[in-house]
């Protein structure tokens, strides 16, 4: 979690006592502008430099990497960092050096977004086109098709969460309604990326998707965090009989954030589960873990 422009908190499971985790407060001499994390690997990058560092929970951090780099989009796996250059992205070790390019053309556009989850890597662009990579190989493979999001000007891609096994994609949108004007999209959508279709839910009760979370073990189970924006006219005319109705719906709607869970499968498409309502000092949701929710907030 970051705390300032130089510094974070890491917290670290503590397997000798599970009620007192380890807290790790970090200070660099880089403004960060982005953090990754792998096992016990944590990558920094600020536009100029990137450092790693490996976290212990009982000890002090080691810096174990560092390297110039002007990328902005970057992510940690294992032994490689993946950093966006210009139109490709460079597979580098822990000192900067590459191993491996992956080439884009100029048809993809620029990457805008890189999720790594366990042995695989979706990679958005600006031209919403996804593309998704094996990456547990020595020569990195490109599962599927380089798919495209939506009609051209008409969407843009804000946020990305790959499930656990590297099959499904959830997408979270903004609707492009002029050049300069964008709008959250109600629904949000799913990328099946062995079948190359995708599905689509519509949130209800006026919410608007946040941030999507797959769970981390079970691949099926999807979490939306929403928040409240009316939709329509509080002033639009209805029967009379149905005013008690309205009001006595409009007292009892929530309006804070929640958590809404789904099961995504091939046969049965998007079924929701349970509606979460957030509770006072809860934030936001950093991830699912079955049976549990994790969230950032204060008390």
């Amino acid at each position: 979690m970051q705390c300032s422009n130089k510094a974070v908190e890491v917290r670290m499971k503590n397997e000798a006592n599970p009620n007192a985790d380890f807290q790790i407060i970090m200070t660099l001499a880089i403004n960060i502008k982005g953090i990754d994390c792998y096992d016990n690997f944590t990558l920094f990058w600020d536009g100029k430099y990137a450092q790693i560092y490996e976290v212990f929970g009982d000890k002090n951090p080691t810096l174990i990497g560092t390297f110039e780099t002007n990328s902005k989009i970057m992510a940690l796996h294992e032994d490689s960092v993946f950093q966006s250059k210009e139109n490709k992205i460079e597979v580098l070790n822990y000192q900067g050096e590459v191993k491996q390019i992956i080439p884009l053309t100029e048809q993809d556009g620029e990457v805008v977004l890189i999720e790594v989850v366990n042995k695989n890597m979706a990679v958005i662009t600006s031209n919403n086109m996804i593309r998704v990579f094996d990456i547990s190989r020595r020569n990195i493979k490109q599962l599927g098709m380089t798919r495209r999001f939506g009609e051209k000007n008409q969407a843009s891609i804000k946020g990305v969460a790959l499930n656990a096994d590297g099959k499904r994609l959830a997408i979270v949108a903004d609707q492009i309604v002029m050049p300069s004007v964008k709008v959250p999209d109600v629904k949000f959508f799913i990328y099946d990326v062995e079948m190359d279709t995708f599905m689509n839910y519509e949130l209800e009760n006026d919410r608007v998707p946040l941030e999507a979370f797959w769970d981390q073990q079970d691949a099926r189970l999807l979490c939306v965090e929403t928040e409240y924006m009316k939709m329509g006219d509080d002033n639009e005319e209805g029967d009379e009989g149905d005013e008690e109705g309205e009001h006595k719906k409009k007292a009892e709607l929530f309006t804070g954030k929640t958590v809404e869970k789904y099961f995504v499968t091939g046969d049965y498409g998007v079924k929701k589960q349970d509606s979460i309502n957030f509770e006072e000092g809860e934030e936001t949701l950093l991830g699912s873990n079955v049976p549990h929710l994790f969230f950032l907030g204060h008390k």
